[in-house]
């Protein structure tokens, strides 16, 4: 396998961010669910992205085997 600096940087912060929780699965949980609720605004939700809010095409842009 290649080194990968990337992958190697996060697990370096990931070990980090353990050692700051002890750890402890517990606390390491905790951690990251507060951290999922400060940054809530910035996380997508299931099921709904940005092209789902997105308006259609008029009809006549559409394919001419796609209108009805």
């Amino acid at each position: 396998m290649q080194p990968d600096p990337t992958l190697d940087h996060v697990r370096e912060v990931r070990h980090r961010i353990s050692q700051q929780c002890a750890h402890d699965p517990k606390k390491l949980v905790e951690y990251y669910i507060q951290l999922q609720a400060q940054y809530a605004d910035r996380l997508l939700e299931p099921g709904k992205d940005k092209q789902s809010q997105a308006t259609p095409a008029p009809a006549e842009h559409w394919p001419a085997g796609d209108r009805q």
